[in-house]
Protein backbone atom coordinates (compact mmCIF):
# COMPACT_ATOMS: atom_id res chain seq x y z
CA UNK A 1 0.00 0.00 0.00
CA UNK A 2 2.14 2.59 1.44
CA UNK A 3 4.70 1.25 -2.26
CA UNK A 4 1.28 2.19 -4.52
CA UNK A 5 1.16 5.48 -3.12
CA UNK A 6 5.03 6.14 -3.46
CA UNK A 7 5.07 5.31 -6.84
CA UNK A 8 1.39 6.71 -7.90
CA UNK A 9 3.23 10.08 -6.13
CA UNK A 10 6.49 10.33 -7.46
CA UNK A 11 6.44 8.13 -11.22
CA UNK A 12 7.57 11.18 -13.25
CA UNK A 13 10.99 10.93 -11.14
CA UNK A 14 10.93 7.35 -11.45
CA UNK A 15 10.31 7.22 -15.50
CA UNK A 16 13.14 10.35 -15.26
CA UNK A 17 15.40 7.92 -12.93
CA UNK A 18 15.30 5.46 -15.86
CA UNK A 19 14.74 7.52 -18.74
CA UNK A 20 17.69 9.51 -17.98
CA UNK A 21 20.88 6.74 -17.61
CA UNK A 22 19.25 4.60 -20.79
CA UNK A 23 18.64 8.00 -23.15
CA UNK A 24 22.26 8.53 -22.34
CA UNK A 25 23.41 5.25 -23.07
CA UNK A 26 21.62 5.11 -26.23
CA UNK A 27 22.73 8.35 -27.29
CA UNK A 28 26.49 7.36 -27.66
CA UNK A 29 25.77 4.73 -29.96
CA UNK A 30 23.46 6.44 -32.91
CA UNK A 31 26.76 7.74 -34.93
CA UNK A 32 27.78 11.38 -35.87
CA UNK A 33 25.95 13.80 -37.95
CA UNK A 34 27.74 15.68 -40.79
CA UNK A 35 26.41 19.21 -38.66
CA UNK A 36 28.34 18.16 -35.40
CA UNK A 37 31.42 17.93 -36.87
CA UNK A 38 30.95 21.60 -38.32
CA UNK A 39 29.85 23.03 -35.25
CA UNK A 40 32.59 21.46 -33.83
CA UNK A 41 34.95 23.16 -35.69
CA UNK A 42 33.03 26.72 -34.86
CA UNK A 43 33.45 25.83 -31.27
CA UNK A 44 37.13 24.84 -31.40
CA UNK A 45 38.31 28.31 -33.21
CA UNK A 46 36.00 30.75 -30.40
CA UNK A 47 37.69 28.61 -27.82
CA UNK A 48 40.87 29.83 -29.22
CA UNK A 49 39.63 33.52 -29.42
CA UNK A 50 38.91 32.88 -25.46
CA UNK A 51 42.38 32.29 -25.21
CA UNK A 52 43.55 34.92 -27.12
CA UNK A 53 41.53 37.26 -25.03
CA UNK A 54 42.01 35.98 -21.77
CA UNK A 55 45.65 34.25 -21.93
CA UNK A 56 47.42 36.23 -24.26
CA UNK A 57 47.98 33.19 -26.75
CA UNK A 58 48.54 33.99 -30.44
CA UNK A 59 46.36 31.26 -31.64
CA UNK A 60 45.81 32.37 -36.01
CA UNK A 61 42.04 32.94 -36.34
CA UNK A 62 40.61 31.32 -39.07
CA UNK A 63 37.05 30.39 -40.30
CA UNK A 64 36.93 28.16 -43.36
CA UNK A 65 33.63 29.54 -44.62
CA UNK A 66 31.61 32.76 -43.71
CA UNK A 67 28.69 30.87 -42.26
CA UNK A 68 30.67 29.34 -39.33
CA UNK A 69 31.71 32.60 -37.94
CA UNK A 70 27.53 33.15 -37.18
CA UNK A 71 27.35 29.88 -35.57
CA UNK A 72 27.04 29.97 -31.64
CA UNK A 73 28.81 27.98 -29.49
CA UNK A 74 26.37 27.89 -26.56
CA UNK A 75 25.53 23.89 -26.61
CA UNK A 76 29.35 23.28 -26.25
CA UNK A 77 30.11 25.73 -23.05
CA UNK A 78 26.98 23.87 -21.20
CA UNK A 79 28.52 20.61 -21.97
CA UNK A 80 31.78 21.49 -21.26
CA UNK A 81 31.05 19.88 -17.23
CA UNK A 82 28.94 16.95 -18.20
CA UNK A 83 31.77 15.82 -20.82
CA UNK A 84 34.11 16.37 -17.52
CA UNK A 85 32.03 14.29 -15.69
CA UNK A 86 31.67 11.27 -17.89
CA UNK A 87 34.90 11.22 -18.52
CA UNK A 88 35.93 11.51 -14.93
CA UNK A 89 33.76 7.76 -13.87
CA UNK A 90 35.49 6.04 -17.27
CA UNK A 91 31.89 6.09 -19.43
CA UNK A 92 33.28 5.11 -22.33
CA UNK A 93 33.97 1.57 -20.61
CA UNK A 94 30.99 1.02 -21.43
CA UNK A 95 31.20 0.62 -25.05
CA UNK A 96 33.47 -1.44 -27.48
CA UNK A 97 35.82 2.08 -29.38
CA UNK A 98 36.91 5.06 -26.78
CA UNK A 99 34.30 7.85 -27.44
CA UNK A 100 35.49 10.65 -29.42
CA UNK A 101 34.75 14.15 -28.79
CA UNK A 102 31.82 14.12 -30.60
CA UNK A 103 29.87 11.18 -29.31
CA UNK A 104 30.76 12.10 -25.70
CA UNK A 105 28.74 15.60 -26.54
CA UNK A 106 25.14 13.42 -26.88
CA UNK A 107 24.50 12.73 -23.75
CA UNK A 108 24.60 16.31 -22.87
CA UNK A 109 21.79 17.03 -26.15
CA UNK A 110 19.65 14.22 -23.99
CA UNK A 111 20.01 16.80 -20.82
CA UNK A 112 18.56 19.03 -22.75
CA UNK A 113 15.93 16.87 -24.08
CA UNK A 114 14.78 15.66 -20.51
CA UNK A 115 15.06 19.48 -18.99
CA UNK A 116 12.04 20.77 -22.19
CA UNK A 117 9.83 17.73 -20.95
CA UNK A 118 10.60 19.28 -17.25
CA UNK A 119 9.62 22.71 -18.01
CA UNK A 120 7.27 21.63 -20.37
CA UNK A 121 5.32 19.84 -17.29
CA UNK A 122 5.70 23.02 -15.29
CA UNK A 123 4.28 25.25 -17.75
CA UNK A 124 0.81 22.60 -18.59
CA UNK A 125 0.26 22.96 -14.83
CA UNK A 126 0.69 26.69 -14.41
CA UNK A 127 -2.24 26.89 -17.32
CA UNK A 128 -4.24 23.92 -16.32
CA UNK A 129 -3.52 23.40 -12.55
CA UNK A 130 -3.63 19.67 -12.85
CA UNK A 131 -0.26 18.17 -11.43
CA UNK A 132 -1.49 14.29 -12.33
CA UNK A 133 -2.60 15.30 -16.14
CA UNK A 134 0.86 17.63 -16.94
CA UNK A 135 3.01 14.90 -15.67
CA UNK A 136 1.37 12.30 -17.95
CA UNK A 137 1.33 15.30 -21.05
CA UNK A 138 5.69 15.11 -20.31
CA UNK A 139 5.64 11.45 -20.31
CA UNK A 140 4.42 11.48 -23.71
CA UNK A 141 6.35 14.28 -25.04
CA UNK A 142 9.75 12.84 -23.94
CA UNK A 143 8.34 9.66 -25.68
CA UNK A 144 7.65 11.15 -28.91
CA UNK A 145 9.83 9.18 -31.72
CA UNK A 146 10.14 12.28 -33.44
CA UNK A 147 12.17 14.42 -30.76
CA UNK A 148 13.65 11.18 -28.46
CA UNK A 149 15.67 10.05 -31.89
CA UNK A 150 16.82 14.04 -31.91
CA UNK A 151 17.25 14.37 -28.76
CA UNK A 152 20.47 11.58 -29.19
CA UNK A 153 22.60 13.10 -31.73
CA UNK A 154 21.41 17.46 -32.71
CA UNK A 155 23.56 19.25 -31.08
CA UNK A 156 21.77 22.35 -32.37
CA UNK A 157 17.84 21.82 -32.26
CA UNK A 158 17.09 20.20 -29.27
CA UNK A 159 19.09 22.58 -27.13
CA UNK A 160 17.79 25.56 -28.86
CA UNK A 161 14.18 24.15 -28.57
CA UNK A 162 14.78 23.13 -25.15
CA UNK A 163 16.13 26.91 -24.02
CA UNK A 164 13.26 28.17 -25.42
CA UNK A 165 10.68 26.77 -23.66
CA UNK A 166 12.78 27.30 -20.28
CA UNK A 167 12.18 30.98 -21.34
CA UNK A 168 8.24 30.48 -22.06
CA UNK A 169 7.87 29.74 -18.54
CA UNK A 170 9.93 32.51 -16.74
CA UNK A 171 8.09 34.89 -19.00
CA UNK A 172 4.39 32.92 -18.10
CA UNK A 173 5.96 33.64 -14.31
CA UNK A 174 6.32 37.20 -14.99
CA UNK A 175 3.23 38.32 -16.38
CA UNK A 176 0.92 35.73 -13.83
CA UNK A 177 2.58 37.89 -11.16
CA UNK A 178 2.67 41.07 -12.92
CA UNK A 179 -1.60 40.15 -13.74
CA UNK A 180 -2.37 39.36 -9.97
CA UNK A 181 0.46 41.82 -8.37
CA UNK A 182 1.00 44.85 -11.30
CA UNK A 183 4.57 43.89 -10.62
CA UNK A 184 7.83 42.43 -11.45
CA UNK A 185 9.89 40.20 -10.24
CA UNK A 186 13.52 40.87 -10.49
CA UNK A 187 14.59 37.07 -9.93
CA UNK A 188 12.56 36.25 -13.34
CA UNK A 189 14.03 39.02 -14.95
CA UNK A 190 17.27 38.29 -14.59
CA UNK A 191 16.59 34.00 -15.11
CA UNK A 192 14.52 35.86 -18.63
CA UNK A 193 17.58 37.39 -19.66
CA UNK A 194 20.38 34.58 -18.76
CA UNK A 195 18.13 32.43 -20.80
CA UNK A 196 17.50 34.56 -23.13
CA UNK A 197 20.89 35.47 -24.39
CA UNK A 198 21.37 31.69 -24.40
CA UNK A 199 19.27 30.98 -26.64
CA UNK A 200 20.97 33.26 -28.79
CA UNK A 201 24.27 31.76 -28.38
CA UNK A 202 22.84 28.50 -29.65
CA UNK A 203 21.05 30.25 -32.77
CA UNK A 204 20.83 33.94 -34.00
CA UNK A 205 17.08 33.05 -34.91
CA UNK A 206 16.29 33.14 -31.16
CA UNK A 207 15.51 36.95 -32.09
CA UNK A 208 12.08 35.18 -32.36
CA UNK A 209 11.20 34.35 -29.10
CA UNK A 210 11.10 38.70 -28.62
CA UNK A 211 7.54 38.26 -30.86
CA UNK A 212 6.54 35.72 -28.19
CA UNK A 213 7.65 37.88 -25.19
CA UNK A 214 6.18 41.44 -26.65
CA UNK A 215 2.44 39.30 -27.26
CA UNK A 216 2.47 38.46 -23.72
CA UNK A 217 3.09 42.22 -22.50
CA UNK A 218 0.28 43.79 -25.14
CA UNK A 219 -2.47 40.54 -23.44
CA UNK A 220 -1.21 41.64 -20.20
CA UNK A 221 -1.85 45.38 -20.96
CA UNK A 222 -4.52 44.44 -22.32
CA UNK A 223 -6.50 42.40 -19.49
CA UNK A 224 -5.22 44.98 -16.71
CA UNK A 225 -6.31 48.28 -19.17
CA UNK A 226 -2.58 49.63 -18.73
CA UNK A 227 -1.75 52.16 -20.90
CA UNK A 228 1.99 50.95 -22.35
CA UNK A 229 4.05 54.16 -21.86
CA UNK A 230 2.62 54.13 -18.22
CA UNK A 231 4.15 50.58 -18.09
CA UNK A 232 7.93 51.47 -19.45
CA UNK A 233 7.59 54.91 -16.92
CA UNK A 234 6.85 52.21 -13.90
CA UNK A 235 9.45 49.36 -14.69
CA UNK A 236 12.15 51.21 -16.63
CA UNK A 237 14.64 50.13 -14.39
CA UNK A 238 13.74 46.50 -14.88
CA UNK A 239 13.83 46.67 -18.08
CA UNK A 240 17.23 48.42 -18.22
CA UNK A 241 18.51 45.06 -16.20
CA UNK A 242 17.12 42.59 -18.49
CA UNK A 243 18.48 44.77 -21.20
CA UNK A 244 22.20 44.62 -19.87
CA UNK A 245 21.64 41.52 -18.57
CA UNK A 246 20.77 40.13 -22.06
CA UNK A 247 23.43 42.15 -24.20
CA UNK A 248 26.71 41.33 -21.64
CA UNK A 249 25.40 37.59 -21.99
CA UNK A 250 25.28 37.54 -25.05
CA UNK A 251 28.47 39.14 -25.66
CA UNK A 252 30.49 36.47 -23.44
CA UNK A 253 28.99 33.62 -25.49
CA UNK A 254 30.21 35.12 -28.61
CA UNK A 255 33.45 35.85 -28.88
CA UNK A 256 33.91 36.30 -32.49
CA UNK A 257 31.38 39.75 -32.53
CA UNK A 258 33.73 41.52 -29.80
CA UNK A 259 35.99 42.90 -32.42
CA UNK A 260 32.80 43.96 -34.60
CA UNK A 261 29.23 44.13 -33.37
CA UNK A 262 27.93 44.97 -36.64
CA UNK A 263 28.49 41.24 -37.32
CA UNK A 264 25.50 40.55 -35.28
CA UNK A 265 23.51 42.43 -38.15
CA UNK A 266 25.31 39.91 -40.55
CA UNK A 267 24.66 37.17 -39.25
CA UNK A 268 21.07 37.40 -39.12
CA UNK A 269 20.83 38.60 -42.87
CA UNK A 270 23.18 35.34 -43.61
CA UNK A 271 21.18 32.65 -41.40
CA UNK A 272 17.91 33.92 -42.42
CA UNK A 273 18.95 33.76 -46.21
CA UNK A 274 21.29 30.21 -45.40
CA UNK A 275 22.55 28.81 -48.79
CA UNK A 276 21.66 26.03 -48.61
CA UNK A 277 20.90 23.79 -52.54
CA UNK A 278 18.75 20.91 -51.08
CA UNK A 279 15.53 20.29 -51.69
CA UNK A 280 13.00 18.28 -49.08
CA UNK A 281 10.09 16.22 -51.09
CA UNK A 282 7.07 17.01 -49.44
CA UNK A 283 4.31 15.47 -50.79
CA UNK A 284 6.39 14.34 -54.20
CA UNK A 285 7.14 17.91 -54.88
CA UNK A 286 11.12 18.62 -54.38
CA UNK A 287 10.84 21.65 -52.25
CA UNK A 288 13.87 24.02 -52.69
CA UNK A 289 15.07 25.63 -49.10
CA UNK A 290 15.69 28.66 -50.79
CA UNK A 291 12.16 28.89 -52.67
CA UNK A 292 9.72 27.38 -50.96
CA UNK A 293 5.99 27.46 -51.08
CA UNK A 294 3.80 29.25 -48.63
CA UNK A 295 2.54 25.47 -47.56
CA UNK A 296 5.70 23.95 -46.26
CA UNK A 297 5.42 24.94 -42.82
CA UNK A 298 1.61 23.67 -42.33
CA UNK A 299 2.24 20.38 -44.27
CA UNK A 300 5.16 19.42 -42.24
CA UNK A 301 3.39 19.72 -39.13
CA UNK A 302 0.48 18.32 -39.94
CA UNK A 303 2.69 14.59 -40.60
CA UNK A 304 5.22 15.12 -38.19
CA UNK A 305 2.36 16.09 -35.50
CA UNK A 306 1.05 13.20 -33.04
CA UNK A 307 -2.81 12.66 -34.06
CA UNK A 308 -3.46 13.59 -30.71
CA UNK A 309 -1.99 16.67 -30.96
CA UNK A 310 -3.75 17.89 -34.20
CA UNK A 311 -7.07 16.26 -32.27
CA UNK A 312 -6.27 18.80 -29.89
CA UNK A 313 -6.14 21.78 -31.93
CA UNK A 314 -9.01 21.03 -33.61
CA UNK A 315 -11.31 20.83 -30.40
CA UNK A 316 -10.12 24.62 -30.00
CA UNK A 317 -13.37 26.19 -31.47
CA UNK A 318 -15.50 23.86 -28.73
CA UNK A 319 -13.31 25.43 -25.63
CA UNK A 320 -12.77 29.35 -26.99
CA UNK A 321 -15.73 30.55 -24.60
CA UNK A 322 -14.84 28.42 -21.71
CA UNK A 323 -10.65 29.72 -22.32
CA UNK A 324 -11.45 33.08 -22.90
CA UNK A 325 -14.12 33.44 -20.05
CA UNK A 326 -10.74 33.25 -17.77
CA UNK A 327 -8.11 36.18 -17.40
CA UNK A 328 -5.14 33.67 -17.17
CA UNK A 329 -6.34 31.79 -19.22
CA UNK A 330 -6.50 34.48 -21.69
CA UNK A 331 -3.15 35.29 -21.56
CA UNK A 332 -1.17 31.91 -21.22
CA UNK A 333 -3.21 30.44 -24.16
CA UNK A 334 -3.77 33.47 -26.23
CA UNK A 335 -0.42 34.69 -26.13
CA UNK A 336 0.70 31.02 -26.92
CA UNK A 337 -1.70 30.65 -29.81
CA UNK A 338 -0.85 34.37 -31.75
CA UNK A 339 3.17 33.28 -31.06
CA UNK A 340 2.45 30.20 -32.77
CA UNK A 341 1.00 31.88 -35.90
CA UNK A 342 3.04 35.19 -36.02
CA UNK A 343 6.21 33.18 -36.10
CA UNK A 344 5.30 30.89 -38.52
CA UNK A 345 3.88 33.69 -40.49
CA UNK A 346 6.81 35.64 -40.57
CA UNK A 347 9.21 32.80 -41.38
CA UNK A 348 6.89 32.53 -44.63
CA UNK A 349 6.51 36.36 -45.48
CA UNK A 350 10.51 36.76 -45.34
CA UNK A 351 11.14 33.57 -47.09
CA UNK A 352 13.51 31.83 -44.77
CA UNK A 353 15.05 29.09 -46.05
CA UNK A 354 14.04 25.56 -44.46
CA UNK A 355 14.83 21.74 -44.78
CA UNK A 356 15.20 18.60 -43.42
CA UNK A 357 11.32 18.97 -42.51
CA UNK A 358 10.20 21.30 -39.45
CA UNK A 359 14.15 20.90 -38.01
CA UNK A 360 14.97 24.25 -38.21
CA UNK A 361 11.23 25.12 -36.28
CA UNK A 362 11.80 21.97 -34.14
CA UNK A 363 11.35 24.80 -30.96
CA UNK A 364 7.02 25.34 -31.88
CA UNK A 365 6.86 21.72 -31.32
CA UNK A 366 6.66 22.47 -27.55
CA UNK A 367 4.27 25.20 -27.70
CA UNK A 368 2.20 23.21 -30.16
CA UNK A 369 1.92 20.24 -27.43
CA UNK A 370 1.02 23.25 -24.96
CA UNK A 371 -1.47 24.45 -26.21
CA UNK A 372 -3.11 20.83 -27.99
CA UNK A 373 -2.64 19.34 -25.02
CA UNK A 374 -4.78 22.56 -22.88
CA UNK A 375 -7.30 22.63 -25.15
CA UNK A 376 -8.05 18.57 -24.80
CA UNK A 377 -7.93 19.14 -20.89
CA UNK A 378 -10.80 21.78 -21.17
CA UNK A 379 -12.54 19.95 -23.93
CA UNK A 380 -13.02 16.86 -21.68
CA UNK A 381 -10.60 15.92 -18.64
CA UNK A 382 -12.03 11.66 -19.03
CA UNK A 383 -11.44 12.61 -22.93
CA UNK A 384 -8.25 13.95 -22.30
CA UNK A 385 -7.06 11.33 -20.00
CA UNK A 386 -7.94 8.47 -22.30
Amino acid sequence: MIFSQFIKKNYFNIFILFYLPLSMILSVGVGISHDESHHLSVWLINKKIYSNFFFNTNYEIFFKDLGMQFYGIGFHVFSIPFEFFLKLIKFDLLFSNELNELTIKHPSIVIFFIISGIYLKKILNLIIKNKNYSQICAILFLLYPYLLGHSHFNTLDIPFMSVWICSTYYVMKIFKIFLKTKNISYKYIIYLALLSAFLLSIRISGLLIFIQYLIFLIFSLNILNINFFNFLKKFYKKIFLFSLLFVFTFFAFHPNYWSDPLKIYQSILYMSNHIQTVCTITLGECMKAQNLPSSYIPIWFFFKLPIVILFGLIVFPFVEKKIFNNSLHTLFLGSLLISIVLIILTLIIFNVNLYNEVRQIMFLMPLIFLVSFSFLYFFSKKISYS
